[in-house]
């Protein structure tokens, strides 16, 4: 989904110089934030700007986030917490260890996820450019039971290595829309950025491959860009 958002932005901003570096996105995040770099993060969740960081109108949606699990760990955690699941509950079931890439957080659950796995011996962190994969890869062997992610990104893996794994819906998100952004620092450099992806941002949510993108990736045809609100 990245490379789609990327690709219409450089399509639609042709003013501009596109340079393309891959970065583990805490670091990503730190270079905005502390160093207000000259960077902007094509995959940002849309939210409200603070003080080093600001967002463009919405690019692009994303389905809500969920558990992955192995399959046949799945209906053990349904019985247990429900369908969708209860991650509050799921949380601080002492059975289940949780991974975690480093510098991802995931909006309105992150606050169980501090609660009640972080500094548990339930929780693992884990650092890297390739982190999301390590977690996936960890969890097929077994070393933790479950993490969370969207289900695209699941399924992208198992494209690459199939392997056996399942995607549970969360109570505590399942009728949630997010949609990604733009993020750049917010400077003067980062302003002038945003405003150029703003006044074209009709060209990028409209950019074929993007659409198609999506409509891959979200399967149904109502999470397409389409409907995105103008306001956003």
């Amino acid at each position: 989904m990245c490379d789609a958002v990327i690709n219409a932005v450089m399509t639609s901003l042709t003013d501009f110089t596109h340079t393309k570096t891959t970065l583990p996105g805490l670091r990503a995040t730190i270079m905005m934030r502390e160093q207000q770099a000259k960077l902007c993060f094509p995959c940002a969740i849309q939210q409200a700007n603070d003080s080093e960081i600001i967002y463009s109108k919405a690019t692009h949606q994303y389905a809500p986030h969920g558990v992955i699990t192995r399959s046949d760990l799945a209906a053990r955690l349904v019985r247990r917490h429900g369908q969708p699941i209860s991650l509050t509950a799921l949380a601080q079931d002492l059975d289940f260890t949780f991974a975690q890439p480093l510098g991802r957080r995931f909006g309105v659950l992150q606050p169980i996820i501090d609660d009640y796995l972080v500094d548990s011996r339930r929780y693992v962190t884990v650092a890297g450019e390739t982190a999301s994969d390590n977690v996936l890869a960890m969890l097929r062997s077994e070393r933790v039971d479950y993490t969370i992610d969207y289900q695209m990104v699941m399924e992208y893996w198992l494209e690459q290595t199939p392997r056996h794994l399942a995607f549970i819906p969360i109570q505590e998100n399942y009728n949630q829309q997010l949609f990604g952004a733009i993020a750049c620092p917010n400077n003067e450099w980062g302003k002038q950025v945003i405003d150029a992806v703003d006044a074209n941002i009709e060209a990028i949510r409209n950019d074929p491959n993007l659409i198609q993108t999506q409509q891959f990736w979200l399967s149904s045809p109502a999470n397409t860009i389409e409907l995105l609100p103008d306001s956003l």
